[in-house]
Parts: structure tokens; sequence; C-alpha cells
């Protein structure tokens, strides 16, 4: 749980909030695992009006993956982030049990599921509209760095002669 909640620090928050590789395993595995935990403690232990105790500390975790993941998605994250935050606010609809009388569970989650990917949707629209104004402002929006492959399309022209075999790299004889 430590993973979900790091000590706070501005530049760490930024590069998990943006980053890939490390830092967007950590938002997929760690909340799965805290979230999968949860919801053995419900099997267990049964349905509680409020989370106390061991699952509040869960309940806790898994709502800072959840913002976390919104966080990511409104930076423009669509791939497991969008997945991810759906099945997280459906685990704290089941360990909150906010659901009306006479409203099941299955329906419940369906409808959480339903306004998690709806307010997906409005940050990346949110998100798409930004960059579409930024575009007609006259801005740049994406790499800064000219990649023109030349014009014949040749790697050539980026790389120039480096040879990236994996052979005189590694050591290994391929041929």
């Amino acid at each position: 749980m430590a993973i979900l909640s790091p000590i706070p620090n501005e530049e760490f928050s930024h590069l998990v909030s943006i980053g890939g590789g490390i830092f967007k395993s950590r938002i997929i595995h760690a909340p799965l695992a805290v979230a999968s935990e949860l919801l053995k403690e419900i099997e267990e232990n049964g349905i509680m009006t409020e989370p106390i105790g061991f699952r509040k500390t869960l309940v806790d975790a898994v709502e800072e993956a959840l913002h976390q993941t919104g966080r990511r998605i409104q930076l423009g994250e669509t791939n497991a982030d969008v997945k991810m935050h759906m099945k997280l606010s459906m685990v704290i609809c089941r360990a909150k049990m906010n659901f009306v009388r006479g409203e099941s569970l299955w329906q419940r989650l369906a409808q959480t599921a339903k306004e998690s990917l709806e307010m997906s949707l409005s940050w990346l629209q949110s998100r798409a509209s930004q960059r579409d104004e930024e575009t007609l402002d006259g801005q740049e929006v994406g790499f800064q760095q000219d990649f023109n492959l030349g014009s014949d399309g040749d790697f050539e022209d980026i790389f120039g002669t480096m040879d990236f075999g994996l052979d005189e790299t590694f050591g290994m004889d391929l041929t």
C-alpha cells in the first residue's frame, strides 16, 4: 500500500502521473492487489455500513489509486487507466455499499462502471478540446523535434550509419 501512497513529493507525483514503464505498472499492479485483498476481506467479513479498521485502510488505498488513475486519464492516458478507473470505482462501490434501497448490487455496479466510463470520456474530450484550441492558437502540439525521414524515407537519415546489431552489442553470433 506504500506504493500507492508514497511520501508526498511534487516531482515524484508528476512523474507518476505522466510516466510509463515502472510508473505505469505501479498504477496497474498495486491497485489490483489491494482491490483483490479488499474484495476478499468483504467476502470473509461481510458488508459493513462504514469501512473501519483494516478495511478502511484498504478502501483509502483503492481511493488513492482511483484518484491517480483519474489524473492520468486527465493527462491523456487512455489504455489501462480507463479500465482501471472503472474497476476501482466498482470495488469502492462494493466496499462502501453505496447503492439505494431496492436496487440490486449488480445494477449499482453496472451504474458505477457506466459513470466511471462517462467521466473518463468527459476528461478525454476536455483534453482533446484543449489540444485543438492550442493548435488553433498556433502553438505546436506534440513532438518538438522534426523527425523527417528525408526524401526517400530512410532511417539512415535520422541515425546515420550507426549499427544497432545485437550480435556485437551482446557478444552473440547470430549468423
